[in-house]
């Protein structure tokens, strides 16, 4: 398995990774602000639980990215290697 086809399988699962992650975490405040527990949730406290997870899922969504787009150019350096 060359470098570009590992980077790209990383990327793949990072972006998937991180998509379900913001889509749960969006879902869980949603039900948070509209749901029963908001006389003992308050919004900073929903905040505060959800920021770790937001922040985590964002990294892996900018880092799969990046593997994404290295594994691109890693390609195409490979089909055109530079003159010698």
């Amino acid at each position: 398995m060359a470098q570009g086809d590992v980077l790209e399988s990383v990327g793949k699962v990072l972006v998937l990774f991180a998509s379900i992650v913001l889509v749960t975490l969006l879902a869980f405040a949603v039900l948070a602000v509209f749901s029963y527990a908001e006389p003992f949730l308050s919004p900073p406290q929903v905040v505060d639980g959800l920021l770790p997870a937001t922040v985590m899922s964002i990294v892996a969504l900018v880092a799969g990215t990046v593997a994404l787009v290295a594994s691109r150019f890693l390609e195409s350096s490979e089909m055109n290697p530079p003159p010698h």
